[in-house]
């Protein structure tokens, strides 16, 4: 038995020296920050000389790794830079000339016993490793994860979550909500509309719905202006679309006021235009497919009026470019896009896609305004993820310039991260 355990031994080290010790170390201990110290476990054998004496069982035959790694800190930052030092710590009777460090991140590799690198922010795992050559250049490879910090989860059990502060207003800001799933109780999307200092409520969808939800902001104390659009496709239509010339139900869309108490909405008498403050609001009637050479002149001249404000958005049904696999766009959308780039526009704002999300067409911003509660799964044309409910919250600053939150539904107490929405879809990009 004895001579068996020899053998073993004796085989496991010509292993161990074949392979040069391309070891790679566990980083993640007990409390999933400081890495496991296997030292005392990961030793070479005994040169197979010293093998020809009888050993027993209980021996230990392991010794101290050639080589390892030493960190300072021990893990990376969430969603911050961190600099970090590097040691090469050779192992007792080890020497050697040179050390080279590769990094995971892309950066160029550095040399010496001891180094520092800035990892830049993420919420992942990083690798590193050093490769260090001894006298007879025979380079031994060491591999190690610097883990990223594990954040400690709060309860909070009996407690109210922390709602987001929003960010100081710089300019004229418009809430659009969608009307028909607006389930929210009227004093809690009151309080929401004051903590962002809304100046303006747009409820698009069903007039009869936008009605009721105007009435009951009024009812739970909201004084500011509310204004509906009713010129949507229902999500039913987008998806059928039959007809691709469908007739609008009505031959101009409009801008309905529902609650002016300052009477601060005015509309421009035979235009398209509603104007609030300094901001000129355009209604397109884009639901036919093709659009009429005569609706594209009225366009036209309600945008070369509008220019005059230091704001101006024009709200079509239809996106200037489709969003979704089931959505189709005006055939004439590139004329439109014309003369909103002309009539410099802050943004062009549509309500059929069912998604939230702000790019550009070009060199014009866009706004595709989501649903509170989605009808079905929408998602971005070639993307698996459904996105959930939110409404949208878009900023005109005097100077020009705009900025647009997607609050999260249904609480609204937060809003999307940028680095969620796609940088580009279709036509457009961010």
């Amino acid at each position: 038995m004895v001579a068996v355990l020899a053998v073993a031994v004796v085989l496991g080290w010509q292993h161990y020296s074949e392979t040069n010790l391309n070891h790679v170390e566990q980083p993640v201990g007990p409390d999933k920050r400081e890495p496991l110290d296997l030292s005392a476990k990961v030793k070479p054998p005994a040169e197979p000389a010293a093998l020809s004496a009888a050993v027993s069982p209980s021996d230990n035959i392991v010794e101290t790794p050639p080589l390892k790694i030493k960190l300072s800190p021990s893990h990376l930052r969430v969603w911050h830079n961190t600099r970090v030092r590097l040691r090469a710590q050779p192992g007792p009777d080890r020497q050697f000339t040179r050390y080279t460090w590769h990094f995971e991140d892309g950066s160029a590799p550095a040399t010496g016993q001891e180094v520092e690198h800035t990892f830049p922010e993420s919420v992942t795992d990083r690798f590193i490793s050093v490769e260090a050559l001894d006298g007879d250049d025979k380079p031994l490879v060491i591999a190690k994860r610097l883990p990223i910090e594990r954040l400690e989860v709060v309860p909070i059990d009996g407690a109210t979550p922390q709602v987001l502060k929003p960010p100081k207003a710089r300019g004229q800001r418009i809430m659009w909500l969608d009307a028909h799933h607006a389930s929210q109780s009227s004093q809690a999307l009151r309080e929401v509309l004051t903590r962002w200092k809304i100046g303006l409520v747009v409820l698009f969808g069903p007039l009869s719905s936008a009605k009721i939800v105007a009435q009951n902001l009024t009812e739970a104390g909201w004084t500011g202006p509310t204004i509906s659009w009713s010129d949507q496709l229902s999500d039913e239509s987008i998806q059928k679309a039959k007809a691709d010339a469908a007739p609008a139900k009505s031959t101009e869309p409009t801008l309905t006021p529902l609650s002016d108490p300052n009477q601060e909405i005015r509309h421009i008498e035979g235009t398209r235009i509603w104007v609030y403050e300094n901001t000129a609001l355009v209604s397109h009637d884009s639901r036919p497919m093709v659009t009429s050479e005569a609706s594209l002149r009225a366009t036209q001249r309600a945008l070369t009026t509008a220019s005059a404000y230091s704001n101006c958005l024009l709200l079509t049904a239809r996106p200037l470019s489709a969003l979704r696999d089931d959505e189709k766009s005006a055939d004439r959308a590139f004329r439109i896009y014309e003369h909103a780039l002309r009539a410099k526009v802050s943004a062009v704002v549509h309500n059929s896609s069912g998604l939230a999300f702000n790019g550009r067409y070009g060199g014009v911003m866009t706004v595709s305004l989501g649903r509170l509660k989605p009808m079905g799964c929408a998602r971005f044309h070639g993307s698996d993820d459904c996105q959930q409910g939110t409404a949208t919250i878009i900023e005109l600053r005097q100077r020009g310039g705009s900025k647009v939150w997607h609050l999260r539904a249904p609480s609204l107490s937060a809003w999307m991260r940028d680095d969620v929405l796609p940088t580009s879809v279709g036509k457009y990009r961010r």
